[in-house]
């Protein structure tokens, strides 16, 4: 039983990292797809400006999803899915 536990728990934590992984990707591209744009010749400097604002955001929120991971941890460490599956 205990090591069925330490799979699940471990499984969770594969699955947490996987998924900021793979958000921090996807926002990774974005913020290089619409930073590129501030490089275009001729594009007006107003909204150079906005996408790199755009781009700088979406660098920014990889910071909350790292820090909500290290809660994830702390949640499956401590047990709470396992202790709500009983009910």
């Amino acid at each position: 039983m205990r090591q069925k536990n330490t799979d699940a728990k471990a499984r969770r934590k594969r699955e947490a990292v996987g998924s900021v992984a793979v958000f921090t990707v996807l926002q990774a591209a974005f913020a290089l797809a619409v930073g590129s744009l501030c490089l275009l010749p001729g594009f007006p400097a107003w909204a150079s400006r906005i996408c790199a604002v755009i781009a700088a955001l979406s660098v920014l929120s990889v910071v909350p999803a790292v820090r909500l991971l290290k809660i994830r941890f702390q949640e499956i460490e401590g047990g709470e899915l396992d202790e709500a599956g009983k009910y």
